[in-house]
């Protein structure tokens, strides 16, 4: 992964809006690349392309984490014990 890929995720990753609205854009590399460069980022076609096929970077998991959203399990941040209690 490019360097400038790599500190552009670093970069959204902390504002969970900012992720969100990435992940509504990534299908459309040129909409995607726009508005990476119009906050300081020069991603290219490739990069956009990377994104849209790395489940791992915007992962609903990732995205519920950066949000402060709960777990599958509440906010707990543990499965419930065996036996439904």
């Amino acid at each position: 992964m490019r360097e400038e890929l790599e500190r552009f995720l670093e970069s959204i990753r902390q504002t969970p809006r900012q992720l969100e609205e990435l992940r509504a854009l990534v299908q459309t590399p040129e909409e995607a690349t726009r508005w990476a460069s119009d906050r300081g980022f020069h991603l290219t076609a490739a990069d956009i392309a990377e994104l849209r096929e790395s489940e791992v970077e915007l992962s609903d998991d990732e995205l519920d984490q950066a949000a402060g959203g709960e777990d599958d399990w509440g906010s707990g941040g543990a499965p419930p014990p065996p036996g439904g209690g």
